[in-house]
């Protein structure tokens, strides 16, 4: 397992046009990746067994992670196995071992912290939070708002891909996460 997850490491790295957030955010997801196969790094994907994958969830769920974390961080093993897989790095039958476990949520992982539930601030909240704010950040929170925009999407914009010879502006980013689908963003 861990000469695979050099490879996975290796991929990232090779991938061309990442900004430095999206980077980061591949460094994290590896980082994810390798704490919950430790205890098997000295195995391979075919040695691992469904009370393997069963004890990493139970580790994740005990170590007071909420339950949406969980999920997250196990979606990151599954991308990884996937790609395993697809390379032919290991056999399908890791995929039907994860399969059989059961769904994540807070009935089969008590244990688990709820989700928080998060509520939006009103429109005078941001205009007294506005003045404190560089201009950039200005621009950045009232182009969010402006157009549904993730945060991060605004952050990541470049005027190369922004049309702005219609009277109505269009951002068409280069990479997204359907374009392998062939789906196009605006």
């Amino acid at each position: 397992i861990s000469d695979l997850l050099d490879k996975y490491t290796r991929f990232f790295a090779s991938r061309k046009s990442r900004s430095v957030s999206k980077i980061r955010n591949d460094n994290g997801k590896l980082n994810v990746i390798r704490r919950m196969l430790r205890p098997y790094e000295g195995l391979t994907f075919e040695q691992v067994t469904v009370q393997n994958l069963s004890d990493m969830r139970e580790r994740l769920t005990s170590k007071g992670y909420a339950i949406s974390s969980v999920k997250d961080y196990w979606s990151h093993l599954h991308v990884f196995m996937k790609w395993c897989i697809a390379r032919g790095f290991c056999q399908p039958e890791i995929q039907l071992r994860e399969m059989s476990l059961p769904k994540i949520d807070l009935d089969q992982y008590p244990t688990a912290k709820p989700p928080k539930m998060r509520h939006g601030v009103s429109w005078e909240q941001v205009q007294m939070t506005l003045p404190h704010l560089s201009e950039t950040l200005q621009t950045a929170l009232l182009v969010s708002l402006g157009t549904g925009a993730r945060p991060q999407e605004v952050l990541d914009m470049r005027w190369e891909e922004i049309d702005t010879t219609k009277p109505v502006w269009e951002y068409r980013p280069e990479h997204h996460k359907t374009k392998r689908l062939n789906h196009d963003r605006c």
